[in-house]
C-alpha cells in the first residue's frame, strides 16, 4: 500500500506508523527470544566477515525509528570489516545507542568511535550522569534495571557478543559512560 502512488498522504502516514508498530513488536519478540536463549546459554551466532559501517548505519536507523532525534557523532573509516554475526551486532550497537539516548543529558550528542586493529573496537559514549559502582559490578551478569529500562539490554549485548567471539566492556563509568564492543578483525 505504501508503494501505491495514488495512496492519499494521510493513508501513507497511517501505513508508516502501522509498520513502525509492527517492527517494534517484532523487535520486542526477538529480544525476548534472545533473552530466553541467553538465559540458557544457547545463543546461536553466525561467524562471518561483514562491513561494520552498514551495521552501524542500520543501528542508528533503528534508533531513529524509535523516535530519537539526538545527534549521533560518528568517527569511522568506512572499509573496516569484522568477523561476527551482523544481525546480532546491529542489535548490540542499537542497545548501546538506545541506552545512551535514554540516559544522556537532553540535547547532548551520542559519540561513536571505531578504532581499527585486532580486535576492532566500537565505543559508544553518552553525556549522562555515569554509572554507580553497585550497578557497574552487575551490568553484564544480571538483569539490571536502572532508571527507565527493563534491564535486559546489556545482558543481551554481553551474551550476543560472547556468542560471536567478541566482547563488551564498560570502559568508563564517570563522568559519563563509555561502552566498548570488540570483534575480531576480518582478514583482507
Amino acid at each position: 500500500a505504501l508503494r501505491d502512488p495514488n495512496q492519499p498522504a494521510r493513508a501513507r502516514n497511517h501505513g508508516r506508523r502501522a509498520l513502525e508498530s509492527v517492527d517494534a513488536a517484532i523487535g520486542i519478540l526477538e529480544r525476548l527470544e534472545l533473552y530466553s536463549r541467553a538465559d540458557t546459554g544457547n545463543v546461536e551466532a553466525t561467524v562471518e566477515p561483514f562491513e561494520l559501517a552498514p551495521a552501524l548505519g542500520a543501528a542508528i536507523e533503528r534508533l531513529r525509528t524509535r523516535g530519537s532525534e539526538r545527534e549521533v557523532v560518528v568517527s569511522l573509516r568506512p572499509d573496516i570489516r569484522v568477523v561476527g554475526d551482523r544481525p546480532l551486532s546491529e542489535q548490540a550497537i542499537t542497545n548501546l545507542l538506545t541506552n545512551a539516548d535514554r540516559y544522556s543529558t537532553p540535547g547532548a550528542a551520542i559519540h561513536v568511535e571505531v578504532t581499527d586493529g585486532d580486535p576492532v573496537t566500537l565505543r559508544v559514549r553518552d553525556e549522562g550522569p555515569g554509572i554507580s559502582d553497585e550497578v557497574a559490578s552487575r551490568l553484564f551478569r544480571d538483569r539490571v534495571a536502572a532508571g527507565r529500562g527493563l534491564g535486559l539490554g546489556l545482558y543481551l549485548v554481553h551474551a550476543s557478543m560472547e556468542a560471536m567471539g567478541g566482547s563488551v566492556q564498560l570502559e568508563q563509568r564517570r563522568p559519563y559512560a563509555t561502552f566498548a564492543l570488540r570483534w575480531p578483525a576480518a582478514g583482507s
